[in-house]
């Protein structure tokens, strides 16, 4: 519903540029960041959480708004540094461990023990997030819950194949600022996806086996803000 206001205020105010009248472009203009800082402030009170990616698009309407509305404006490029480094910074205060090494590959088969190998990781929970570097994380938990993925310009590789969700139900918010993020889940679960990409893309190509026996689901709460997610089999 938040996307769809901020959506008709946007279109609003640009089709009154248009036409020439000063709000649609004097105070659009200028107050435009508070939509962001707005997106940011209600994605904590959804997710119930302070998450890094909600942390780091109320620092950068912040920011934006400041430059707005200050005679020395830092511009977008500036600020979207400024609040990766900052929301890095932040996340070593926010619960979890915020930063992990990256995992190696390996295969394992579905409905046999798990050998669990070197690097392996079989946390219920998984928090990650990446800054100008990329990871990849086999998850072998058999009571997955979910947790929270995100990369500014960087990359993130999640495999879910030998993970089992528990009680059938795992929850993640996956964030992709300038970045790209992949998640790769067996047959036999079911993706809910809820988001909305600015200037990036949510791609599901996931093809669940309607006739295998004990079908999970994992619902993704995901931003893409320049950047891209992809989930598949």
């Amino acid at each position: 519903m938040f996307f769809r206001i901020i959506m008709a205020v946007i279109l609003i105010a640009l089709g009154l540029s248009v036409i020439g009248l000063p709000f649609g472009k004097d105070v659009f203009v200028t107050y435009y960041p508070v939509l962001i800082l707005l997106w940011g402030i209600v994605r904590v009170f959804k997710e119930k959480r302070v998450s890094s990616s909600s942390v780091f698009i109320i620092i950068l309407g912040a920011l934006l708004q400041w430059s707005n509305l200050s005679v020395n404006g830092i511009g977008w490029p500036k600020a979207l540094l400024a609040s990766a480094i900052l929301t890095v910074g932040i996340s070593y205060l926010l619960p979890g461990k915020a930063f992990r090494k990256s995992k190696k590959h390996f295969n394992c088969k579905v409905n046999e023990d798990i050998e669990f190998v070197h690097n392996t990781y079989d946390d219920s929970r998984v928090e990650s997030h990446c800054l100008f570097s990329g990871t990849e994380l086999n998850i072998v938990s058999q009571s997955f819950e979910g947790g929270e993925v995100s990369a500014i310009f960087g990359g993130a590789e999640i495999d879910l194949s030998c993970a089992k969700l528990h009680e059938n139900k795992a929850v993640m918010t996956v964030s992709a600022i300038f970045g790209g993020i992949e998640i790769i889940v067996p047959k036999n679960i079911k993706v809910h996806i809820e988001g909305f990409p600015i200037f990036g893309s949510i791609s599901n190509n996931t093809k669940p086996d309607n006739d295998l026996d004990n079908e999970q689901h994992l619902y993704l709460n995901i931003t893409a803000i320049f950047g891209g997610v992809e989930i598949k089999n």
